[in-house]
This record gives C-alpha cells, structure tokens and sequence, in this order.
C-alpha cells in the first residue's frame, strides 16, 4: 500500500541507510554505538577536515552520503538540515528541547554529537553546492488522452461522506474497499453497487480473502506518523463482527500469505511500516496459536512479496523498505526455518521509493523489478527529476541493473499486467504527488507496451476530482479479462484534529473503474 503518509524523509540523515547492519544496535533506527563513536570522533577531529570531509564523515556515517544536488537550496537549509541538527543533539538558543517519542534519547539524540561550529560549516557546505532549483524533470512525449481498450467508469453512491479510500482488493466479480474513517465496503463488480459493509472496521490497509469467505483485514490503528502500536490484524467471516487474530501492530500497512515452512499451511508476514520504530515479522500457525518470529526491526517496510526468488523450490521474501534505508532486500529460505538477508537496491535517502513488484519483463526466466519512487511528504515537498517508474532486469547474482525510466512526479504505484492480451507486459501507474499544473493531468498514466521495453503514454481523457492513493486489478465484472480500479484519498477531507465540526456536501467518490473491453 502506499496509501495516506508514506513518510519518505523522516529519520534520513541519522539511521543507517545502506544495506549492512549495525554491528551493535542498541534500538531500532535510532543511533548505535559504532554510530555514536564515530559523530564523537568527528566532532573531536573535525578542525583538521575540510569542510567536504567534514560533510561526508557526518551525513555519511549511518547511510549513504546525500548529494546537494538531490534538493534545492531553500529546502536543505530550512527543513532537511535543521531536522538533522536535532536528531544529533544539537538545540539552537529560542529553540524547545525536543522530548516526545526520542526512545531514550536515541533518535533526537541528548547530548550533542555536533558542535555549532560544525553545524555552521555544514549549512554553508550545502548552501554553496546545492542548487537554488532543481532541475526539471526530463521531457517525454506528451500522452495521449483517453486509455486504449479501457472505458472508465465512475460509481453512483448517492452518499454524502468523506472520500478516504486506503486499500482496495479484487475477487472473483467483486472487490473489497476499506476507508479511513467511514467503514470497510464490499462492491458488486458489474454494476458498481454497495453489497456489504462493515460499519466499525476503518483504516484497512491491506485485505486478503480465503477461499472460505474468511476475510482478512489488517488495521492500521493509527494512521498518522506515529509509534502508538494501535493496529491489528483481524478477521470476519459471513460479515460478523470482526475477531483479533494479532494486535498491538505499530502501523502495519501490508501483509502477505504464503507456505514459508514448507508445513502445508500459509505463514504471514506483515509490514509494519511505524515510524521512528518499525519492524517486519513473520507469523506462524501452531496448534491455532500465531507465534511471531521477527525478521528485521526497521521502520518503513512497505510491502512484500512471498515467491520463490532463487528457483530452489522454496519461498523466500522480497521486501520493499522506504524509510531511512530505502531498498529492497531479500530473505532467501535457508529450508530450516530461517532466512538469509540479502540487499538487492538500495536508494539514496531522499528517493521516496513507494511501490514494487517483481516479473520477468524480458523473457529470460528471471525476475526483474518494477518499482516507483514518488512519496513527496513531510521534510522536501517539492516537485523532484528523479520521481517516476523504473524497471531494474535482473543480472543474475542477485544483481540488479535499472534498464528504463519513466518520469512521473509523485509516482505511488504501478501495476503490470498484459491487459490487452497482445503478449506485450502494460503498466498502469497513479501518483498521489503530481504536478498538477501539468497538461494533461498525470495523475494515472497508462503505459501500453510496445514490446522491447519500449511504451506508449495515456492519461484518462476525464479528470476527475480524486486523488488516488491506492489502485488494484482484477476482472471485476467476471468476463475474462483485467480491470483497473482506482481508488481516491482526499486528504482535505479529513476532519479537524480539534474536533470541530466538519461538513462534506460532495458526492462520495472513493473509487473509479477502468473497465477492459478486451474480451477473449
């Protein structure tokens, strides 16, 4: 899911970022001792550096060193860096000393690890070398209006209510919508109508369905960036009330089913994407009772994807990590119960990696890497070159080459399907960031594949008043061939934190579909 505040800048500049581990961690995502020794040695030594060595041994010590080019003048100095002068301990004269959720002192560090001096350095470092704009991102042809093969429809509700849609899932003519505030829905896939709901069950983040009509819900709990430990994973079944499977969940935003052990039963291993605190962990069924081995305590796991990665016949987990060390890493099952971490990308700390999935893009039996970098919140919001969607082939060896690039601004997800059946792999892709000066609206581009990793560029011919968040394919309306469903976060719509009284006089819009023509 990327769905509502996927948070890409939050902790970048203290946590480790590239893809070996802290050889003494003291807690997750927070400074470790090796860590905390060498910004100590710095601040002893640094009259001895120049002010780019200086630069390097601090922004470069718990991740990869941040180029000045990645964001503006304006923006390192008033958002970026101040935040990282914090977190090393460093509060100005008029400044509040930070005290909320710092575990222990760790992630806004108490004591000083950087001299003024240093900082000052610092700032004038960046000042001098990063640009005052960025660069604009490089031009494409325009796309076309209107989605070949596609008919877009947009539901009737006849409901006034907010417009909060976090996750969607597809099933069999049907699919699952969950909401923010306003209840979890099932919708009939021809007609577009309301069958079911779920009043209670808000903030759904991921869904999955059993062939025994058990629905799976994972709840967030809080969606806002937090380490509240609210969320849970849930179950309801011929739409009773729902029952606890796991709680106590620090913001899981996705979870995945799969045979881990080789015990003829599905494991589950759930994101929980937290905040200054995360973690991905793996579930286990025994004897009815889920057990919980931790795979890696690290803030932004965003999704997996349980499939067998190196052909031994046994399934490994793939994950997508978009918080402080972006990356994805993979868990190669060793057959005996535990996992072998291996980095296969890592990004710099200002990517805003978002989504992936794997497939062979070039027919050569391997898995390659489809993922979308765009989440533009919180520290930098400002319109980035570098956002879009990229394909990385697979090398062998766990190596990865990125092999085509698509410019899209705040790119949040991208599915790819053969939608038309003509043996070329399509990408539909949303961003909930765009540009919305941007003519055509890119908010959804489809991209039809020519064959060759070679596409061609559309956009809906109506925009309508939506911003998706979350997007799912399926064949809805059981003709035989995959639909696009998309589904819409209004942000602006969120009530007031005070409890003030807050009124929506718009139509309900949670989703828009496109429908495939393609009949076999």
């Amino acid at each position: 899911m990327k769905f509502a505040k996927c948070l890409f800048l939050i902790l970048i500049f203290i946590h480790g970022f590239h893809g070996c581990e802290p050889k003494k961690p003291s807690l997750p995502h927070v400074l470790n001792e090796t860590e905390v020794e060498a910004l100590q040695s710095l601040k002893s030594n640094s009259p001895a550096l120049s002010d780019h060595h200086l630069v390097q041994g601090y922004c470069g010590t718990c991740h990869l060193f941040p180029s000045p080019s990645l964001l503006d003048q304006n923006t390192w100095i008033n958002t970026v860096l101040p935040n990282m002068r914090r977190r090393l301990g460093l509060v100005l004269e008029g400044e509040q000393q930070v005290d909320p959720e710092t575990l222990g002192g760790k992630v806004f560090h108490n004591n000083p690890l950087i001299s003024e001096n240093q900082w000052q350095r610092i700032k004038e470092y960046y000042q001098r070398e990063a640009p005052r704009n960025l660069e604009k991102q490089k031009e494409v042809n325009i796309p076309f209006e209107g989605i070949p093969g596609f008919e877009l429809e947009v539901p009737q509700l006849d409901r006034i209510q907010h417009s909060l849609t976090t996750s969607l899932k597809a099933y069999k003519g049907k699919f699952f919508l969950g909401d923010r505030i306003n209840g979890s829905f099932m919708i009939e896939g021809k007609q577009l109508t309301i069958m079911d709901s779920l009043p209670m069950v808000n903030g759904v983040s991921d869904i999955h369905l059993e062939e025994s009509q058990k629905l799976h819900l994972l709840k967030m709990g809080f969606m806002d960036p937090a380490d509240k430990f609210e969320g849970s994973w849930v179950f309801s079944q011929n739409n009773q009330e729902e029952e606890i499977i796991v709680e106590g969940l620090n913001r899981p935003v996705h979870f995945s089913f799969g045979d881990l052990l080789d015990n003829g039963q599905d494991e589950v291993v759930i994101a929980s994407f937290g905040n200054h605190i995360g973690d991905l962990s793996m579930y286990v069924n025994i004897n009815s009772t889920w057990h919980r081995r931790n795979l890696l305590k690290r803030p932004g796991a965003r999704k997996s994807i349980i499939i067998d990665f190196d052909g031994d016949g046994q399934k490994d987990i793939i994950v997508l990590f978009t918080q402080a060390r972006e990356g994805i890493v993979a868990f190669i099952n060793q057959g005996d119960g535990t996992f072998e971490e291996k980095t296969l990308l890592t990004f710099h700390p200002a990517f805003g990696s978002s989504d992936f999935d794997m497939l062979d893009f070039n027919g050569n039996g391997k898995l390659d890497i489809l993922l979308t970098n765009g989440d533009n919140a919180d520290l930098s919001k400002i319109l980035k070159p570098y956002h879009g969607i990229r394909i990385f082939l697979n090398q062998g060896d766990n190596a990865f080459e990125e092999s085509w690039f698509y410019p899209m601004h705040g790119a949040s997800s991208a599915i790819a399907e053969d939608f038309d059946a003509d043996g070329n792999i399509d990408i539909a892709a949303i961003s909930f960031f765009p540009d919305w000066n941007q003519q055509p609206r890119r908010d959804f581009v489809y991209l039809k594949g020519k064959g060759n990793m070679d596409f061609e560029a559309f956009v809906l011919d109506r925009p309508l008043k939506a911003k998706w968040l979350v997007m799912e394919k399926g064949d809805i309306d059981g003709d035989g061939d995959v639909d696009i469903i998309l589904g819409s976060f209004m942000l602006e719509q969120l009530p007031p934190r005070d409890g003030s009284p807050h009124y929506i006089e718009e139509p309900w819009l949670p989703f828009a579909v496109l429908r495939n023509q393609k009949i076999p």
